[in-house]
């Protein structure tokens, strides 16, 4: 964080120099995850590691697709690639988080007139560096999404979409982002809230959806059986309801009163976090709904760093000091106490 706060001081009178830094700041969250034991995150055996291992033992990027036709090629291809240069898990491991954490920075820098890199890059230490070491095919696509939110925030529309539809190539789930979204244009508010409604049902059931299409019609190739997840009813996630619910309802009214907060791009902003509050409901019984959720929770980094940003000294600290007793609360809770994703206590590896 300090880095990240050096960073942030120099990119305002350099900004070269600034972009320059950013990659190093990045760096010690990269190492760190490089450094972990195989037992931190509970997606790193399951499909992380073996995933890579039979990169390194495959001669052709064609046999790889044959051997893992359930996992998305932008995945595979990464893999594939890195797997040419080195057999290291352990430096695989830096190279994805690397990426992972330089996305999510550089969409930070970029929106950086507005708000406050050091508490965005904060925010993703506290909230989502932990899930990004176990959860990482959709981390990659979730960097992808929140680099370019620039892009949707400025109504740029097709290098948007764009973004979105390659994020996919890493994760699936985020081509579920262009249609929530984009129905809020809709003008017939009867029609769009029909739409939202068979979208939002099928979120929550599209594996339903998906064994009736491949099983009973047979419309859809029997390889989209991969993609199903009887996973259905994952229950209440109390730390993020709580940390949803804070940052929702005090930035909702801190918005109103303050016409200039979301300069730009009022709607927008809000409609994200209107999207995340009802996605998280649906996914206390759909781990689909809660997955698509993240993408728009992403939101709150620029959110509440552009809050630091617009703060006054006389109340500058006391903001500090509340946001880190939420954080600080949030982080045990989910990660200490309700041990998600088995990150604590951290192992390096041996």
């Amino acid at each position: 964080i300090v880095l990240f706060y050096i960073t942030e001081v120099i990119s305002k009178k350099n900004k070269n120099l600034g972009i320059f830094l950013v990659f190093i700041a990045s760096l010690p969250l990269a190492i760190l995850a490089g450094l972990r034991s195989l037992r931190i995150g509970t997606d790193v055996l399951v499909y992380i590691q073996p995933i890579f291992s039979l990169s390194t033992l495959v001669s052709s990027f064609s046999q790889l697709i044959q051997l893992k036709p359930d996992t998305e090629i932008g995945y595979l291809f990464l893999n594939f690639f890195i797997s040419r240069f080195t057999s290291n898990f352990q430096l695989y491991l830096f190279i994805l988080e690397y990426i992972i954490v330089l996305l999510f920075a550089f969409g930070l820098f970029k929106l950086r007139n507005n708000g406050s890199l050091t508490i965005g890059m904060l925010l993703f230490c506290f909230l989502l560096f932990n899930r990004s070491l176990n959860i990482a095919r959709q981390f990659l696509a979730m960097s992808f999404v929140f680099f370019n939110l620039k892009h949707y925030f400025e109504k740029n529309n097709f290098k948007f979409i764009m973004s979105v539809i390659f994020a996919s190539l890493f994760h699936s789930s985020s081509l579920l982002v262009l249609p929530i979204i984009y129905l809020a244009k809709v003008k017939n508010k009867i029609l769009q809230y029909i739409l939202y409604l068979i979208l939002f049902l099928s979120v929550v059931y599209y594996s339903q959806i998906l064994q009736v299409l491949v099983v009973n019609l047979g419309i859809l190739p029997t390889k989209y059986l991969y993609f199903i997840n009887n996973r259905v009813d994952i229950g209440i996630n109390y730390p993020e309801e709580m940390i949803r619910a804070i940052f929702f309802l005090f930035l909702f009214g801190y918005g109103y009163f303050n016409t200039k907060f979301f300069v730009d791009s009022k709607h927008e902003m809000n409609m994200f976090m209107i999207f995340d509050f009802i996605l998280l409901q649906l996914g206390t019984i759909s781990l689909n709904a809660n997955r698509i959720a993240w993408y728009f929770f992403t939101v709150y980094l620029i959110l509440i760093s552009r809050f630091f940003g617009q703060k006054t000294q006389s109340y500058r600290m006391i903001s500090y000091l509340i946001l880190y007793i939420i954080l600080l609360l949030y982080w045990w809770w989910s990660f200490v106490y309700s041990n998600y994703g088995q990150t604590y206590p951290f192992e390096f590896f041996k």
